[in-house]
């Protein structure tokens, strides 16, 4: 072997890599946000989960305990409730992870040294938050027993985790994968396709017969539609009878509300092939959206546990949004006209990266 040939290949190897300036800002900037994303953005200490508060008692005794909710930060109170049944409503539309119901005679059973039981009632469909309020729950429970008469207990605690009651994590990963799946292969798949027409030359000699620009364009994506129906059929039944993941929703409205989600991914792939020069590019830039999709969507970590700015970037992703849909129409049971508002955000992102796409793919076809 010899070291001069040796270092001759390296140099052209290097002096490509420089020319390269797409595939060089990858190897830069997917390690530098996968250390942003683990570092700062990922964290399985769960707090402030917004909650809400029925305070029938609504007496001093009573704030004193809904301060000490607070107080461990794991708690929001972000809304109040008259009683019990509007704050079950207030979880089933998601509106709060937490509802704690302090009944009307708590404080004279504190005063009469009687057990006062208080409700903390939780959105079971994300057991990783449900784990934390647990523990933070019983804790405040036992201090304010301890704080009011040194024994316990004095207050006790009833909790109900709903919709998840057993805290099974297939329940919680499994629909959650719905988006996870469609997002790699839809994305993965169109921006391949298209790059692969790019590289052979095919896409030219298309266009040259009296196939127009966006009848190609959307004569390609079609399959992939169908596609995205086929494998969503395929997690559904694995879900329901594998995995004996409920379905109390409409499934005639998640296939029509998944469309948008479908659309947005087949768009982003789109999108991101007008960018590749090549096959290897396009992998590497379905892989840098795909790695903050499962991170920050709240497919794997709750978004109650992330900062402020990164949940604000979280709300920009679909997947977001569409997981949050599934889950609510497969394990709560939601109807159709509850989920709409997380589609105007999917509905938002895929008309922007739609026109863009659209615009990029023309302008390089001139």
């Amino acid at each position: 072997m010899s070291l001069t040939r040796l270092l001759h290949v390296s140099r052209k190897e290097f002096i490509q890599l420089r020319r390269d300036r797409v595939t060089l800002a990858l190897i830069i900037g997917i390690p530098i946000v996968q250390i942003l994303l683990f570092g700062y953005a990922i964290d399985t200490d769960v707090r402030h989960l917004p909650t809400a508060i029925a305070d029938a008692s609504g007496t001093r005794e009573s704030r004193d305990l809904v301060a000490r909710f607070r107080n461990t930060t794991y708690f929001d109170p972000i809304a109040t409730a008259p009683d019990e049944s509007v704050a079950r409503s207030m979880l089933l539309r998601e509106e709060v992870g937490v509802a704690i119901v302090i009944p009307h005679d708590y404080a004279r059973r504190v005063h009469r040294e009687e057990p006062a039981e208080v409700q903390v009632l939780l959105d079971a469909s994300d057991p990783m938050s449900v784990s934390a309020a647990m523990d933070a729950a019983s804790a405040v429970a036992l201090d304010q027993s301890l704080r009011l008469s040194g024994e316990a207990p004095r207050v006790t605690l009833a909790r109900r985790a709903w919709y998840n009651p057993d805290l099974e994590s297939s329940r919680y990963i499994v629909p959650g994968l719905l988006a996870v799946i469609l997002t790699l292969t839809l994305v993965l798949m169109t921006v391949l396709s298209v790059t692969r027409e790019q590289e052979r030359g095919t896409m030219e000699m298309i266009i040259t017969t009296p196939v127009g620009k966006v009848e190609f364009l959307f004569g390609k994506l079609l399959p992939y539609l169908g596609i995205a129906y086929f494998e969503l059929t395929i997690v559904l039944a694995i879900a329901r009878f594998v995995f004996a993941v409920p379905i109390h929703g409409s499934v005639a409205a998640l296939y029509l509300f998944s469309s948008v989600f479908i659309v947005a991914n087949l768009a982003t792939g789109l999108l991101l092939s007008t960018l590749a020069k090549n096959q290897l590019q396009a992998m590497q830039m379905a892989f840098f959206f795909f790695l903050p999709t499962v991170l920050l969507s709240g497919f794997m970590f709750p978004l109650s546990a992330m900062p402020r700015p990164i949940q604000l970037v979280s709300r920009v992703i679909p997947a977001t949004h569409y997981l949050r849909m599934v889950r609510a129409m497969l394990l709560k049971g939601l109807p159709a006209e509850a989920v709409v508002p997380r589609l105007w955000p999917q509905l938002a992102f895929l008309v922007v990266v739609l026109a863009l796409a659209v615009a990029r793919f023309r302008k390089r076809l001139a």
